[in-house]
């Protein structure tokens, strides 16, 4: 069975520390148990950060450079460097808290 629920994301999300992922429902329930995310979204108006954002602090947005909408020019190695700048001074404290 390959069917899950809202409540086996839940649960899924409330043993994170991280969410990293596109902008999606999965971001916004991660984000529900404060847990740090990431989340890739177009520079577009109708799907930016700036309207789709989760409201928690502990968020990454990552867009694709100038202006564009095209994600396979986001440079995977820079984001990763950026990605593990944000989690790590978290990352370690975030998992003995649970």
């Amino acid at each position: 069975d390959t069917s899950h629920s809202l409540v086996d994301l839940a649960k899924l999300c409330a043993n994170l520390s991280v969410y990293i992922g596109n902008a999606s429902g999965p971001l916004h329930v991660n984000a529900l148990f404060d847990n740090q995310s990431i989340g890739f979204y177009p520079n577009e108006l109708s799907a930016s950060i700036a309207r789709w954002r989760p409201f928690n602090e502990r968020f990454l947005g990552i867009t694709p450079p100038n202006g564009s909408n095209d994600m396979g020019l986001i440079d995977i190695k820079k984001e990763g460097e950026t990605i593990l700048e944000f989690i790590a001074p978290n990352l370690s404290c975030h998992t003995q808290e649970r």
